[in-house]
């Protein structure tokens, strides 16, 4: 599962909130409004959305991973001629029509990583002339 593994990992990686995904700013914008505040409440929630993210790499880049990369049991089995495949039920991509899907989600999450800047003074000035 080549490809839905990879979008997995690029959703991983964005929700984690590693550049220049889209998931870094929107922690970033997070995280400077929180400091700006400068209140207790603002770094206690700055604070713990730094704690949320290492907690989200450990266990969605664990899955990530064993995905890519194969065990010691695997290792042993490929050793000993069987196919790495041998051991398990053999699980393949999807159709492209949950494929497209994914990958449409996984392009966008990179774009808007690239195109957050001007996205956010779009939205900024929505902001302004609804806000009095």
């Amino acid at each position: 599962m080549p490809v839905t593994m990879a979008a997995f990992l690029i959703a991983s990686l964005s929700l984690t909130g590693i550049p220049p995904l889209s998931g870094f700013f929107s922690k970033w914008y997070l995280i400077s409004a929180a400091v700006n505040s400068k209140t207790t409440l603002g770094i206690i929630g700055a604070v713990t959305l730094i704690i949320s993210a290492f907690l989200t790499a450990i266990y969605l880049l664990g899955i990530c991973l064993n995905a890519f990369m194969p065990s010691k049991t695997e290792l042993a089995a490929v050793e000993a001629g069987e196919s790495r495949m041998d051991s398990h039920h053999r699980v393949e991509d999807p159709n492209w029509y949950m494929k497209g899907p994914l990958v449409v989600l996984s392009a966008v999450t990179i774009l808007f990583g690239f195109a957050a800047s001007p996205l956010a003074s779009y939205f900024a000035g929505i902001v302004t002339t609804i806000a009095p």
